[in-house]
């Protein structure tokens, strides 16, 4: 509770600031405001939307709206994508780019500078046909970010436009905001377990699984007619293994985890560790690889205790061939690896899951089916000893994965009733309200409230709220020099 009263006097304070800010026409500083707002949100995960910081997006955007949208004509074969990631194959945009390229649209990519250089596997699918990839310079200002986005839309006049972006991405939102009425948009929801900015700026809201649209409708207040279901296919990369591992994956036999390590902590039992030593202890012929990256206390110890057998690397683009190569996959706990799951499932490998609550579910097709997840310790190790010591059981289970992931075919084709018609071949018959309190829970009991801030609040563009902040600023100059 301590954690929680220390937040709640920031998020108070930046509401009050980015409120004030817009009432002296001060918007740039209002969108730092709610940029570090939305930042802590998504940090500490305790609710799913502000309305506050909504209206204040709207009001910024109602500014914005030139004379020249009331005279806005769409082109309705062109569609913009735009992505606040600017990552290559983490996430669904290299998927959506590929599906939306080879529909036959004309394809405007929008993306962050950062990206530049970075995302060689989205730029290839776009030099397939003739579309357009625009980099937005976000080192000036939001409000300048605004502006290049609102410039994109207006040169190109797309009919259909998708918001896919991080949570507290302001710019996107205000600009976003100002095409209701003229523009079909889709949001798309990464974030479904997380609170994210946005709600004002789609028609449509694209969820892959049930808890992402319980949150968005219970949570969040999106009316249910107003959410789509639709999963995303795999881009599967074809690089090679390049960058050297520390043992044969050819030869040697290994189990394969990854992802951002937060996602191992936050239950007091560590289960995930649990796990992990079992098997490293009772299987010692058998090799752990671990891919990802941020606080490795945990893995560090694993890696002491089972030296020449226990492997942590970071994220590397030919980790298809890492999962293609493994006995089988382990996901990650208390918070699962939903991408991982469905490459997992793609390459024919298991996805072993531990059940965290509900917010497991839904990742594959006929998931309940494929018996990849267990209620408890117990269960999973007995699970995990019958997968290592019979090859034929092991065989059957990995048969049993096949179907479970959208192809491409199916993807694209969906994509395109959603763009013509506004529907998928999916729907949620009955989108049910599902409690969260425990998983929101463990945010707090593994929050850091000093780093937080400090990412939240610090940031090159957040600079005038220095006077507001002294203290977050000067911590986070001396954690690089340490750092350093």
């Amino acid at each position: 509770m301590e954690k929680l009263k220390k937040v709640s006097v920031v998020l108070e304070k930046l509401i009050n600031v980015a409120s004030r800010s817009i009432e002296n026409g001060k918007f740039d500083m209002a969108l730092q405001c709610i940029n570090a707002y939305a930042a802590i949100q998504y940090e500490i995960n305790q609710q799913y939307v502000s309305y506050k910081a909504e209206e204040m997006l709207l009001k910024i955007s109602d500014t914005m709206k030139m004379s020249a949208l009331d005279y806005y004509l769409t082109n309705d074969n062109c569609v913009l994508f735009y992505d606040g990631f600017g990552l290559d194959l983490r996430g669904w945009a290299v998927c959506y780019v590929r599906a939306l390229v080879n529909a036959g649209y004309d394809l405007i990519y929008v993306t962050i500078d950062d990206g530049k250089g970075r995302i060689p596997h989205i730029e290839a699918e776009l030099n397939k046909k003739n579309c357009r990839m625009v980099f937005i310079d976000t080192h000036k200002s939001y409000t300048n970010w605004c502006n290049e986005i609102m410039q994109v839309f207006l040169k190109y006049h797309p009919a259909f436009a998708f918001f896919y972006t991080t949570p507290y991405d302001v710019s996107a939102t205000v600009v976003f905001d100002c095409f209701v009425g003229k523009v079909q948009r889709f949001q798309i929801d990464l974030t479904d377990h997380a609170f994210w900015l946005g709600i004002n700026a789609a028609d449509l809201f694209l969820e892959s699984r049930m808890v992402g649209a319980s949150n968005s409708v219970y949570e969040r207040g999106i009316t249910a007619d107003k959410i789509r279901m639709l999963d995303c296919c795999l881009y599967i990369s074809q690089d090679e293994v390049s960058i050297p591992l520390p043992f044969d994956i050819q030869t040697e036999k290994y189990i394969f985890s990854g992802g951002f390590l937060y996602k191992t902590l936050g239950d007091e039992r560590l289960l995930y560790y649990k796990i992990v030593r079992f098997i490293l202890k009772n299987y010692p012929d058998i090799k752990f690889l671990y891919a990802g990256s941020g606080d490795e206390t945990e893995m560090k110890k694993i890696i002491s205790e089972f030296p020449n057998q226990a492997y942590l690397i970071a994220e590397r683009a030919d980790f298809f061939r890492l999962i293609e190569n493994c006995i089988f996959y382990l996901n990650t706990y208390p918070m699962f690896g939903g991408l991982m799951m469905r490459y997992a499932a793609i390459a024919n490998k298991i996805p072993v899951t531990l059940k965290h609550n509900s917010d497991h579910e839904g990742i594959l097709l006929n998931q309940e089916k494929r018996e990849i997840e267990f209620n408890s310790y117990e269960e999973i190790t007995n699970e995990i000893d019958k997968l290592l010591s019979d090859e034929g059981y092991r065989k059957k289970k990995e048969q049993n994965m096949m179907g479970s992931v959208l192809t491409e075919e199916q993807f694209m084709n969906n994509l395109k009733n959603l763009i013509k018609f506004g529907k998928t071949d999916f729907e949620f018959t009955n989108i049910e309200r599902i409690d969260t309190t425990d998983f929101r829970a463990e945010y707090i009991s593994r929050l850091d409230v000093d780093g937080m801030l400090s990412r939240s609040i610090a940031k090159k563009l957040n600079k005038n709220l220095t006077p507001k902040f002294p203290i977050v600023f000067i911590q986070k100059i001396l954690r690089r020099i340490l750092h350093d």
